[in-house]
């Protein structure tokens, strides 16, 4: 189907993507403007994390929105329709759910072969993820959604096997990076806010009596933990123990 040689990508294959993915990087965080559409894209995740969760723990949701131009600190927002889904799931899932998609590309890029594969099949999952979840009024979710399903497809078509490794890592490192600015600014409301219960570390606070289960910045921690020993671990296994000589 793509026309290569699936075993000819060695170590020095796999690290000259690694480069190539510090280089975007660097370009990314250097050019004003570039880092804008992966923050979308992690907040399409935040939220659409937080949609699956509420489905999957018996619930169900109206759909969930990324806002083109946030406001007030608000970059989405997911709106349920019913109170049957499960809090210490959901509340969570938007949070670590980003880290875990960061954490899973990383381990699947271990498998160049494969990499044409999982991206397109990436490209299916946003297009449905979008069809299924966002307000059909929202028109910035539907087109960003479905772009990036349209351009994963795209790339897991193309010749160069490479280049769908390379989208995988980018997307990775991009989205794990994202998910630590997002805890940083989880951490700023929890200490503005302090017993509001506005964000999400808080309303998980609010469903325990005990020390320190009680205390919002417990909650941010725990996530944030489990967030970075899952990409930590994907990494170490993918280029320190996966990359063939």
């Amino acid at each position: 189907m793509w026309g290569i040689n699936f075993e000819a990508h060695t170590r020095s294959d796999m690290l000259l993507v690694l480069g190539g993915v510090l280089l975007a990087e660097v370009i990314i965080h250097k050019v004003p403007g570039l880092s804008v559409p992966f923050r979308r894209l992690y907040t399409f995740l935040h939220e659409a994390g937080h949609a699956v969760a509420i489905v999957l723990t018996g619930g169900s949701v109206k759909g969930f929105r990324v806002h083109r131009n946030p406001t007030d600190g608000q970059a989405g927002v997911t709106n349920p329709l019913d109170l049957e889904w499960n809090p210490v799931v959901v509340l969570p899932a938007g949070y670590v759910g980003p880290a875990l998609f960061s954490a899973g590309l990383v381990l699947l890029s271990s498998l160049p072969y494969l990499a044409p594969y999982t991206v397109g099949a990436l490209g299916v999952l946003f297009i449905v993820v979008t069809i299924s979840f966002s307000y059909w009024r929202s028109c910035f979710t539907m087109l960003l959604g479905l772009s990036v399903g349209i351009l994963f497809i795209g790339v897991a078509w193309q010749p160069n096997l490479l280049f769908a490794v390379f989208l995988l890592n980018l997307v990775a490192v991009e989205i794990g990076l994202q998910s630590m600015l997002e805890y940083l600014e989880l951490a700023g409301l929890v200490q503005e806010q302090e017993s509001e219960e506005q964000d999400d570390a808080s309303k998980m606070a609010s469903l325990f009596k005990h020390w320190p289960l009680r205390k919002p910045m417990f909650w941010v921690n725990v996530w944030k933990l489990i967030s970075v020993v899952s990409v930590l671990a994907a990494i170490w296994f993918t280029w320190f123990r996966r990359i063939p000589d």
